[in-house]
């Protein structure tokens, strides 16, 4: 998410001395290499928190502010999204696992003031529901997202990422770990920084678009950062959905950034479990490797997780005009040939087609390599 929002310093490179390896090994039992010898660089996560049907609402504040991406939506608060069908939760049964609900305005036709050619307005958009964590996590946590469906269509921007909330973008960093716009059929993940970090010409398991996670490269688009594309058609929007959803999970460690996106039927072994090694997950979608020019624990500011179904907004807008999305249908004129001319013409008009707009979590867990990962 191109976002206006807006450790300490690893303690240097591990020695190679075999004394101090096998100490700092004796120090942490919980860790291990995916070949079962010790090694402080292929850490064990485990659960430290759930966020479930029974605690998903206290532990997550709806912020209303004006949407500093320019999106035709308008925030609302929990009363005003439980009351509205926006957010709702089935509880956990001994037949039923339970899931949550994060949606939006799908029955308010949005009377524009103006022509059509009138600028977005947070004021009278539609509404929907933009959530943000009230813990932030650290270095050495694992975050494992299972989705069971996910906000699709034309208009929708839908975004789960992280960043530290009340710091000045792109300070402290951001990290994308599901996004995309209109009908865009793959993941998009993104990293924003300042100056320094790159993604490798390796290691990657999606397609590189931008490599500089700096926010104000003079060589790519502004704010734009590094951009990975998932190579899976299922990793996001109508075809996830189809598929059943999925997991995504995002490491924070002092020596890489790492997100990853798993089918059901293909995910980890251990990724249910109250123990998590990713180093046994293959390649990462997006990886970015600690290095001397981009220190990942100083970049990477302990973070917040952020849920949001926008509309339109500067990448929905951008992508406006190559869409499909801008033709009417027929039934809607009774020709092919006419068009909405704007993103905002088209959310404003047909609330009904927002119905599949959004969210359905199992759970969210937050594993660790130590004792206490919030704050």
């Amino acid at each position: 998410m191109h976002s206006t929002f807006s450790l300490s310093p690893f303690p240097g490179k591990p020695r190679a001395l075999s004394s101090i390896f096998w100490a700092l090994a004796f120090l942490t039992p919980n860790i291990v290499s995916s070949r079962g010898t010790p090694s402080v660089a292929d850490p064990i996560y485990s659960l430290q928190e759930t966020y479930g049907p029974d605690n998903f609402a206290q532990l997550f504040t709806a912020t209303t502010e004006p949407d500093k991406n320019n999106g035709f939506v308008k925030w609302v608060d929990f009363t005003e999204a439980t009351n509205n069908n926006m957010f709702n939760v089935e509880p956990k049964t001994e037949s039923c696992a339970g899931h949550i609900n994060v949606g939006v305005d799908f029955k308010t036709k949005i009377v524009r003031s103006g022509s059509t050619s009138q600028g977005p307005s947070s004021s009278t958009g539609r509404g929907s529901l933009r959530l943000a964590s009230t813990k932030a996590y650290g270095m050495n946590t694992v975050m494992v997202f299972r989705l069971l469906h996910m906000p699709e269509g034309c208009g929708t921007w839908p975004a789960l990422w992280t960043l530290p909330v009340g710091k000045v973008w792109p300070d402290g960093g951001e990290i994308d770990i599901a996004e995309g716009v209109n009908k865009l059929g793959v993941n998009q993940v993104s990293l924003h920084t300042e100056a320094g970090c790159n993604l490798p010409k390796n290691g990657l398991a999606g397609k590189a678009r931008s490599r500089d996670c700096n926010v104000h490269s003079l060589n790519q688009p502004v704010n734009q950062g590094c951009t990975v594309t998932d190579r899976k058609g299922e990793s996001f929007g109508a075809m996830f959905n189809k598929n059943g959803g999925g997991f995504y999970a995002l490491e924070m460690a002092p020596q890489h950034i790492r997100v990853w996106f798993f089918q059901v039927k293909n995910a980890p072994k251990d990724i249910e479990s109250t123990k998590v090694n990713p180093s046994t997950w293959g390649k990462p979608t997006l990886v970015l490797p600690n290095s001397d020019s981009c220190n990942v624990a100083e970049r990477f500011q302990p973070q917040n997780i952020m849920i949001s179904t926008n509309f339109c907004g500067d990448w929905g807008n951008g992508d406006w005009g190559k869409s499909e999305c801008r033709k009417k249908p027929l039934d809607a004129v009774g020709s092919s040939g006419e068009e909405y001319q704007t993103c905002e013409d088209f959310v404003a008009e047909n609330p009904d087609l927002f119905r599949l707009a959004y969210w359905k979590f199992r759970y969210i867990k937050i594993h660790s390599s130590v004792a206490a990962p919030a704050s």
